[in-house]
């Protein structure tokens, strides 16, 4: 007797397509559950897709299974642009020949599905109109601000610090205690997408792990977790790295106040014990201009 094959289909964090009653199924909904026939549909191609607007992809009409979202498109501002592949109707890989492929260009999202755009956002209909998705999805003071100068700050047990780049540093805003990032990239969690590292309650610093501490560690050190530098300034390490400030903002949910979150004893002890192995990236890809990913940052640890 055959298996019978799951009705659902990931479609993203948030959200699964059940296949069974074509519709969507995400927290994010206001009744938890949305119909694929009542979505609005825009034409690809020469292909129907239907515009999902809280994850922003759009889901082929007749195969839902073929699904892509638009992290994978160029945003220009007035529109989303990408290659698209007319015979696997989907966005192309830079493997296939580039007489196959089409350019297409796609409206916003505040066009295609303005209901739920505003829906989404907590705003009217009338709030969004004339707004392009990046001043709807992106905390517009939050984004002047640090163009403006404003550093973005980690709160570490009840202590401020500034989050300085530039410098490869947590700098505490009042006291003089400072985190060199150099200093932490040993204790990096992959797993987690997280520093894990002791943290000295009188220096207010990084305390360097010791062969002896290894059973125990001293009364006035405690560990904590906090986001990797992508996450921390996101518009700080897009300069730094040679990409426009505004990269990858709409994909995370953009703020300037962090706070770091409480580790384990096992947690650090684990990733001391193996953390030649553990780097965020190797002495090589230092070298290199890292590769711009756009994954999912929310309910990490040490984010708030």
């Amino acid at each position: 007797m055959e298996k019978e094959q799951a009705s659902y289909l990931w479609l993203s964090e948030q959200s699964n397509i059940d296949v069974s009653t074509r519709s969507i199924i995400s927290p994010e909904f206001p009744h938890g559950k949305i119909a694929l026939d009542t979505l609005p549909i825009y034409t690809i191609g020469g292909t129907e897709f239907y515009v999902e607007a809280y994850s922003r992809s759009f889901i082929e009409k007749e195969r839902p299974q073929n699904h892509f979202a638009a992290w994978e498109f160029q945003y220009k501002g007035s529109h989303y642009e990408f290659l698209y592949h007319p015979g696997d109707k989907t966005p192309a890989i830079d493997v296939l020949p580039s007489n196959e492929c089409i350019l297409v260009q796609i409206p916003p999202f505040v066009q295609l599905d303005p209901q739920r755009m505003a829906e989404k956002y907590q705003l009217s209909i009338a709030a969004i109109q004339g707004k392009s998705d990046f001043e709807v999805m992106v905390d517009q003071q939050a984004f002047k601000q640090r163009m403006q100068g404003h550093l973005p700050t980690l709160d570490i047990l009840g202590q401020t610090f500034e989050i300085n780049l530039a410098q490869g540093q947590l700098s505490s805003t009042n006291d003089k205690g400072e985190i060199n990032l150099q200093d932490i990239q040993e204790l990096y969690d992959s797993s987690q997408q997280c520093y894990v590292i002791p943290y000295d309650l009188m220096a207010k610093a990084y305390h360097p792990l010791k062969e002896s501490e290894t059973d125990q560690l001293p009364a006035h050190i405690q560990v904590i977790t906090f986001p990797k530098e992508i996450v921390l300034d996101r518009v700080g390490w897009n300069i730094q790295h040679g990409y426009r400030p505004q990269e990858g903002l709409m994909e995370i949910d953009y703020h300037l106040h962090f706070k770091a979150g409480n580790g384990t004893w096992q947690e650090l002890l684990t990733i001391w014990k193996n953390r030649v192995d553990d780097l965020p990236f190797n002495v090589e890809k230092k070298r290199q201009r890292p590769t711009l990913k756009t994954p999912s940052f929310r309910k990490k640890r040490g984010i708030h």
